[in-house]
């Protein structure tokens, strides 16, 4: 029960707006605003590409590698959605990433629902790589999908690969400062 609720305003914690975002949440909160007509709902965009999260991703590239050479490649892992927004999205991100790190090569590469899936990516920046890989999962959170990244990366690392991974985004400062600006906002 919402006593004095006048408005109710969510903060989704997503990177980029995909099916969640445009379909399952405001699914979710019809049933909300049908119990509680008279209270305002709103919903905030997800964080979507911005430039200072692009920013905090190379100091966390740097912070990682600490010899960091143009010839090194960037992996950047994002979950995946059959949204095709999603594709633009990681292009922006890309093209950012290559701008600050100014690495040789900088690909994308998805843990589901969409293509090239992670493995495809990872095999395909090892045959082009001549420096080492750095791995950037586009996730907020550990959870499943990293403890995939990892298991790969370690894999790897085993067999002698020059390949280093970069943790989760929720590892840099700038993404507790977005949630707090959001929260805050309201």
């Amino acid at each position: 029960m919402i006593r004095g609720a006048t408005e109710i305003t969510v903060i989704p914690l997503f990177l980029l707006a995909a099916g969640h975002i445009k379909e399952d949440i405001p699914r979710a909160l019809i049933s909300l605003q049908k119990r509680f007509p008279k209270i305002e709902v709103k919903i905030r965009n997800p964080f979507g590409v911005q430039g200072r999260i692009l920013d905090g991703i190379a100091e966390l590239v740097r912070n990682t590698v600490v010899d960091l050479s143009s010839e090194d490649s960037i992996l950047i892992v994002g979950r995946g959605s059959s949204d095709l927004s999603i594709h633009t999205a990681f292009a922006q991100i890309s093209e950012g990433i290559q701008e600050r790190l100014r690495t040789k090569l900088v690909s994308v590469c998805y843990l589901a629902a969409t293509e090239p899936k992670f493995p495809v990516g990872l095999e395909a920046i090892s045959e082009k790589s001549t420096g080492k890989i750095i791995v950037v999962p586009y996730l907020l959170f550990s959870g499943l999908l990293l403890k995939e990244v990892d298991q790969k990366v370690s894999m790897r690392q085993n067999l002698g690969q020059q390949i280093i991974h970069t943790g989760s985004l929720s590892k840099h400062r700038v993404i507790e400062d977005i949630i707090i600006e959001r929260v805050a906002g309201c």
